[in-house]
């Protein structure tokens, strides 16, 4: 099976299992109703993308909620990738540990964030700006699906799923430093990821770009992480119609309670 089409249906199962409403797929379904600019934006070119799935209903409109997906498969942790240097540190550690059976070694990320950030960033505002922004609607969804089925590749798929993971917890700590409680919160949540509690982190915040939610997920091994981050701006009154809010919601309310593996 194509990989690409195996993580859309990885993608679909899991939305299916959170609540998400008729999440089916769109790509390839002949009775999918695509966007169409409302009369009088004749400015407006014609709208000719399809996501890889929707949920709720599908009106041809900018309520219809897109989702789409993407499987990071570890292909950017090489020697000659982005993040090539931290790729170089990180066998030198491991080298070292090789030579000291017991002991245990820690990795921080902190000086190689310049070089990993942009690649991240990149998935989620051109996935929002193509699906959303384009629409003029936040009614749009990411989902990351990291599979560790592949033991050749497993290294290199977890060691980008914590990359990406990292970038989502670096967005959400500032808005938790000056409030013991959130900051609390977010600790426990990152020591619930990192430790594979097999629980789902979630966090809500206000953010400027045209997307209702990211989620990650682990596949295999990996299915004990979790993390699905919630734009709190798509529960904005004028997108109150969509189903896909009520869902978005109880899984925010139930934060840290929902059990992983999600498939």
């Amino acid at each position: 099976m194509n990989p690409d089409v195996h993580s859309v249906n990885l993608a679909q199962i899991a939305l299916s299992r959170l609540g998400f409403p008729s999440v089916r797929e769109a790509e390839q379904d002949p009775s999918f109703i695509k966007y169409v600019n409302p009369v009088g934006n004749v400015l407006a070119k014609p709208y000719k993308k399809t996501p890889d799935l929707i949920a709720g209903p599908n009106n041809g409109d900018r309520l219809d909620f897109y989702i789409d997906v993407h499987s990071p498969d570890g292909s950017m942790i090489n020697d000659r990738g982005p993040v090539k240097d931290m790729v170089k540190d990180f066998n030198q550690m491991k080298d070292v540990l090789y030579t000291r059976p017991g002991e245990k070694g820690r990795f921080y990320f902190g000086e190689y964030v310049p070089q990993y950030f942009p690649r991240v960033v990149d998935a989620l505002k051109t996935k929002s700006e193509k699906y959303g922004q384009l629409r003029q609607s936040k009614m749009f969804g990411l989902v990351a699906v990291f599979d560790g089925t592949d033991p050749e590749r497993f290294f290199n798929t977890e060691l980008t799923m914590v990359l990406y993971a990292d970038y989502i917890f670096k967005w959400v700590l500032p808005i938790t430093k000056f409030d013991i409680n959130a900051n609390k919160i977010f600790h426990h949540a990152l020591s619930d990821f990192v430790d594979q509690r097999g629980k789902l982190v979630t966090f809500g915040m206000p953010i400027d770009l045209d997307f209702a939610f990211y989620l990650l997920f682990g596949v295999g091994p990996l299915g004990k992480r979790g993390l699905m981050l919630f734009n709190t701006q798509a529960f904005d009154v004028q997108y109150h119609t969509q189903p896909v809010l009520f869902a978005m919601q109880n899984i925010l309310n139930n934060g840290g309670n929902i059990p992983l593996p999600l498939v």
